[in-house]
């Protein structure tokens, strides 16, 4: 398992858009955070800020040496830790760590699943009155890394 301190090299692309032709470059990586969206799922804010890069479940905070600086990463499209970067929308108690329920079908890397499951957020969101649970973008992966 990857934690907090570890030294990393990875190849990680040039951009993250989907569908967009991207480069690797090598990396080395100092980690600082990991956040793992199924316990920290995505708000649907975050995810309607952008929607249409590639995510999946781990996005590590690092120091990246490379370029001397501050950037997040998701290790799924790194090559070392290559994953389908699948979402769906559950509920969550406000302060949960799991789904209490998940409420779509998973949406894939393509352009026209994550528009779509962007309106499927808005339309969630318009109707949404439970205030004993929260919305959220999780990520449709049980591996650990």
């Amino acid at each position: 398992m990857i934690e907090p301190g570890d030294r990393l090299q990875i190849h990680y692309p040039d951009t993250t858009l989907i569908n967009a032709i991207a480069n690797l470059k090598r990396r080395k990586i100092h980690v600082h955070q990991i956040r793992d969206l199924v316990a920290e799922p995505l708000t649907p804010e975050e995810y309607l800020r952008r929607p249409l890069i590639r995510r999946s479940r781990w996005l590590v905070s690092a120091f990246d040496d490379s370029c001397g600086g501050w950037r997040k990463f998701y290790l799924g499209s790194t090559t070392e830790f290559e994953t389908r970067g699948d979402l769906r929308l559950a509920l969550y108690e406000p302060d949960g760590i799991r789904p209490y329920k998940l409420i779509t079908r998973g949406f894939n890397e393509s352009r026209r699943d994550r528009v779509l499951l962007a309106k499927t957020i808005m339309a969630y969101a318009a109707a949404f009155d439970d205030h004993d649970l929260v919305l959220r973008v999780v990520a449709d992966d049980l591996r650990k890394v």
